[in-house]
């Protein structure tokens, strides 16, 4: 018997992703080619894999069976590809999901290491909300996730990236009342934040949960560049990380505002499925976690 690798790869997605569809997708590859993997493996262990009486996957005992074998030598082919061979050799695509906050720090550092480490690898990079990232990464349509963390979930592995204090940020020629602001003058002012459903607008909105301050006008926005455009103009508030903002304050075009109350920092992970085994996700985590520290490092230089 010789029983090719891809085809225990691709029993591995289809049962882990819940579709052949899902898993032909992962592979490019057509539905038809994905069905004919799994007939040829069928046929050669002589069992059936997959209940076709059902309309969604479902393996059948033998199926339930082979795949904590099949998931062992799937990842220890990875591992080998991945250690013994030249970076050169390992080939196929990185879908990274990155938040926009590390897209205007590090990320530049990062896409040009992994194109040293893995010449042959190509990112596919989706900039998004970390909630729309997160449920890429369950569904499997991400290989790894840069995003405020940590994502939950018994599949998902998260390692620590950096963690960024929140300022608030306005336009010099904004007309604002003496600093430091109370929560109640915050509140007569416009905000402009991130979307509603995240970590800072949540962080933000329980900040005026005294039922004595008028609730204030909270505007959502999903991109983090023109939230940041806006409040230049002068038409809001907002609070975002220093780094973000660093070339604005630099220029005028924004300054920091002191408050009476600070909001918790934004913590970032390095977020991947853990099933199925990706070990150039797993080594451009580690990547991340490295030139994370090392712009912490250099933050904290030149603020000293």
């Amino acid at each position: 018997m010789r029983m090719r690798t891809d085809s225990l790869e691709t029993f591995v997605l289809i049962a882990t992703l819940g579709s052949f569809r899902a898993a032909a997708r992962r592979l490019n590859t057509t539905q038809p080619a994905v069905s004919a993997r799994i007939a040829a493996l069928e046929s050669e262990l002589g069992v059936e894999l997959f209940d076709r009486s059902s309309r969604s996957v479902a393996l059948t005992p033998k199926g339930i069976e082979l795949l904590p074998l099949a998931e062992r030598v799937t990842a220890l082919m990875a591992d080998i590809v991945a250690t013994v061979s030249t970076p050169a050799a390992v080939r196929g695509v990185l879908r990274l999901g990155v938040s926009e906050t590390i897209v205007h720090t590090w990320l530049p550092t990062l896409i040009e290491r992994l194109n040293v480490r893995f010449p042959s690898v190509a990112v596919e990079l989706m900039i998004d909300t970390t909630l729309n990232l997160a449920e890429d990464l369950h569904g499997r349509e991400l290989d790894l996730a840069l995003l405020l963390g940590p994502v939950n979930g018994p599949d998902i592995v998260n390692h620590r990236l950096c963690s960024y204090e929140l300022d608030w940020v306005a336009s010099p020629q904004l007309d604002l009342p003496p600093e430091p602001l109370s929560v109640a003058a915050l509140a007569r002012l416009p905000i402009i934040t991130y979307p509603r459903g995240s970590a800072p607008f949540a962080a933000i909105q329980n900040l005026f949960r005294d039922p004595d301050i008028p609730p204030p006008k909270l505007n959502g926005s999903s991109s983090l560049l023109t939230t940041v455009r806006l409040v230049a103009d002068g038409l809001g508030v907002s609070a975002v990380p220093q780094t973000v903002v660093r070339r604005e304050l630099t220029a005028g075009e924004l300054r920091i505002v002191r408050t009476t109350h600070r909001l918790p920092p934004l913590d970032f992970t390095a977020s991947f499925p853990s099933r199925p085994y990706n070990p150039v996700a797993e080594i451009a985590a580690e990547i991340a976690v490295e030139i994370a520290t090392e712009h912490a490092a250099a933050q904290k230089l030149s603020t000293a």
